[in-house]
């Protein structure tokens, strides 16, 4: 056996990633010094990784005075602040924030690119009285000992006067060398983003963000609760007073409405687009100038709006994956059957309305590999929705009882027919014991890709039997659950 210290350092490296606890919880961050303590090497090697990340938390949940708080930080960061890469800061505070922000700032002085911040005052009443030129200084401290911030997260912050407008001035102080952006509280900023290549407000839009240039933006996700003015902070481009994002590769959209693009007349361009994300109730497809092709396109919302977008056509997609969240019927299964007959190598369906049930005829999209219904669906259809040829996943919720005919002919011979399926769950309602027990035999028989079953009151199925003749069995992992 090779001596400690004759193991290459690539080696060293790799079982050292191995060890190390990624994430920001600052128990995992002190757990990270463990690592420097084994050998000289060791120490050599983790030392950079260990103190890429700075927790620092002020002020204790439920502190009644601010000269009460406590500050702890998971490392010594001013013997190592040329190493630091990511700082994340926690404030809790009872009414002022400010000396809690100073006490904080004493500690920093590091070439940090990512700031996390999460401020939360201790008693409801908030931020109390801070005037304007405070908060601008405190925010020129806080530049000033990290001066090279380009990813900056506002996730955790909440939602008070005094923070946003502090939350403004830092973020317009950076402003010019941000390329991520992340908030879910309001703030205002003149200032200019002119390097921002992700936006995520998931919550709220920043008010009074005077412009945005979309020219380096790879990654957008925005909310309803961004309000009409919001897309008038992006900078125009193009003819005809669209807004045009020539670089950006995902976009996702949470309940945006059609009205905020309406009010200027004009439509959201993205000629590069690879990723379509869209949940909630926004029928705003049809606002947006789409590429001919995308890698990915996901839709998640209401029966409603899938009527809403009976005309439009997608772009073709490798994968093109829909979801529905109420209000659905008949209509809306056409609907989404249509708008996945542009879907590539995957097209995904997953339908609610447990009161209804599904036949086969109406599941016309040719190409489906995931379907999950949660629909009544009868025996003789199940039949007919497991030959389909790309089908790899199928999840159906209420499998109810048919015809003795069908179920014969589901029985008698094991011939006329083998599944894709790779993965299968079954849910049975109202349907006889032993029916059930012969029917997911007879399918299992005939999947010999099937990876995954799980079914419903029949835990007393046997499959072990036919492990011989059919020697696939012995690979399927099995969940069976009783009936309660």
């Amino acid at each position: 056996m090779a001596h400690f210290s004759t193991i290459p350092d690539d080696i060293h490296r790799l079982i050292i990633d191995e060890l190390f606890y990624k994430d920001w919880l600052p128990a995992n961050v002190k757990k990270n010094l463990y690592l420097l303590a084994i050998n000289h090497t060791w120490r050599q090697l983790a030392l950079p990784l260990v103190y890429s990340k700075a927790y620092i938390c002020y002020g204790k949940d439920g502190t009644q005075s601010d000269t009460d708080n406590v500050l702890d930080t998971t490392i010594e960061l001013i013997p190592h602040g040329n190493l630091i890469k990511d700082v994340f800061i926690k404030l809790r505070y009872h009414s002022n924030l400010i000396p809690g922000l100073d006490r904080v700032i004493e500690l920093l002085g590091c070439g940090a690119t990512r700031l996390k911040l999460v401020m939360k005052p201790t008693v409801d009443k908030g931020d109390g009285e801070l005037n304007t030129a405070e908060l601008a200084q405190a925010a020129d401290r806080l530049v000033a000992a990290l001066p090279s911030v380009s990813v900056l997260d506002y996730a955790g912050v909440s939602k008070k006067s005094a923070t946003g407008v502090l939350l403004g001035y830092i973020a317009g102080r950076y402003a010019n060398q941000l390329t991520a952006l992340t908030s879910n509280i309001s703030f205002a900023t003149e200032s200019t983003f002119t390097q921002l290549k992700t936006i995520d407000f998931v919550k709220e839009y920043p008010d009074q963000v005077q412009k945005i240039n979309p020219e380096h933006l790879t990654k957008l996700t925005i909310s309803n609760s961004c309000p009409t003015m919001m897309w008038g902070n992006f900078q125009l481009h193009g003819n005809g007073g669209d807004i045009v994002f020539p670089n950006l590769k995902q976009l996702t959209i949470h309940n945006l409405s059609n009205s905020s693009l309406h009010y200027f007349q004009f439509r959201l361009v993205f000629p590069r687009l690879a990723s379509l994300f869209i949940f909630g109730t926004s029928p705003i497809l049809s606002q947006l100038k789409l590429p001919t092709y995308l890698e990915s396109i996901t839709i998640k919302t209401s029966g409603s709006v899938y009527k809403q977008l009976q005309d439009v056509v997608l772009p073709t997609a490798d994968n093109i994956e829909l979801s529905d969240i109420w209000e659905s019927d008949y209509q809306t299964l056409t609907c989404m059957n249509r708008l996945l007959r542009n879907g590539g190598k995957k097209a995904s369906l997953s339908f609610y309305n447990p009161y209804i049930t599904i036949t086969a005829d109406q599941l016309t999209c040719e190409h489906f590999s995931i379907l999950l219904l949660h629909a009544r669906v009868n025996i003789s259809t199940l039949l007919e929705i497991v030959k389909l040829p790309n089908l790899h996943t199928l999840t159906l919720y209420s499998v109810i009882n048919s015809s003795d005919e069908d179920i014969l002919e589901l029985t008698s011979s094991l011939d006329p027919f083998t599944s894709p399926i790779k993965q299968l769950a079954l849910n049975y309602i109202d349907c006889p014991h032993g029916l059930m027990v012969k029917a997911t035999t007879s399918l299992v028989l005939r999947m010999p890709q099937l990876k995954r079953l799980t079914a419903h009151q029949i835990d007393d199925i046997k499959l072990d039997s036919y492990v011989s003749e059919y020697p696939h069995i012995a690979g399927i992992k099995c969940l069976f659950k009783p009936v309660h």
